[in-house]
């Protein structure tokens, strides 16, 4: 499931990333995401990561292209959440993304949210 929540400003969007994802969970958030890095160019993003199972193809693939489109319109990416997993692929990936990217405990999610406000 991808889920939009409450943000603190509008050019952070706050997602709850969980179980399994599809390509109908892509289709409603990302015209969403669209909008926003049109209105504000680059955004922050705040992904609270929580009993995330390995994703359909489709979905995978619209992840894919969403990634490849807008390599350079985050400028801040919070992962939140537990698995140590979580922590060694951010760790693997953040040299391939131009955002600066941090990983938070779940316990840490207020402090996630004021790294991006900043």
């Amino acid at each position: 499931m991808l889920e939009l929540l409450p943000s603190p400003k509008e050019n952070i969007v706050v997602l709850k990333v969980s179980g399994k994802l599809t390509k109908a969970h892509y289709d409603q958030v990302v015209p969403i995401l669209e909008t926003k890095i049109k209105q504000f160019g680059k955004l922050k993003l705040h992904a609270e990561i929580e009993n995330l199972e390995i994703p359909s193809l489709q979905a995978l693939w619209q992840d894919i292209k969403f990634d490849v489109k807008h390599y350079n319109d985050f400028s801040h990416i919070a992962v939140v959440g537990e698995p140590e997993w979580l922590a060694a692929m951010t760790k693997l990936v953040s040299p391939l993304v131009p955002a600066e990217i941090r990983v938070f405990k779940k316990e840490e999610r207020a402090d996630a949210l004021n790294w991006l406000v900043g």
